[in-house]
């Protein structure tokens, strides 16, 4: 999801803005002042892994509620201590 092309995302907070290309979006936040951010979803060892590497390779601190996030063969607990033991993805 990180190297697709074209990717646009919509900003949550206002939903009149309009979709915005991912790089500008990510640039737009650190340029707020937001430097942390939240994910959550089922397959944790697969798509959360994967939308977590964005915001981390961004500069981002990222946290990962345990009881709103599911694994396949890895919980998110694992997956965290495996794949960023460097302290910047936190599980709430």
């Amino acid at each position: 999801m990180w190297e697709e092309p074209g990717l646009v995302l919509d900003d949550a907070r206002n939903p009149a803005a309009p979709p915005l290309p991912r790089d500008p979006f990510f640039e737009a936040l650190a340029g707020s002042g937001v430097r942390d951010v939240t994910v959550v979803g089922v397959a944790a060892d697969y798509c959360v892994r994967w939308a977590i590497d964005g915001p981390v390779e961004r500069g981002f601190r990222v946290e990962v509620p345990a009881a709103l996030t599911r694994g396949i063969a890895r919980q998110i607990d694992s997956v965290v201590a495996e794949e960023w033991p460097a302290g910047t993805v936190r599980i709430a």
